[in-house]
């Protein structure tokens, strides 16, 4: 059995892009792992993270910065 990410032609288009949302508000970011998704799908709008646990914003702040 295949995932669809071994299909990348079968993959629906990133429904960010495809609707040309220009803004991103994640609510819960833990540690950023859906912004950095939507990034490699295409998404180049602007990002609004919020996450009220301590070691998982430094985290965040840690993955999203690439440090």
């Amino acid at each position: 059995y295949k995932t669809p990410r071994q299909f990348p032609q079968l993959q629906p288009p990133n429904p960010l892009v495809y609707h040309q949302i220009d803004l991103l508000l994640d609510v819960g970011a833990n540690v950023g792992q859906y912004v950095i998704e939507n990034r490699q799908q295409g998404y180049l709008g602007q990002v609004v993270s919020f996450e009220p646990l301590p070691d998982a914003y430094q985290d965040t702040r840690k993955d999203l910065s690439g440090q």
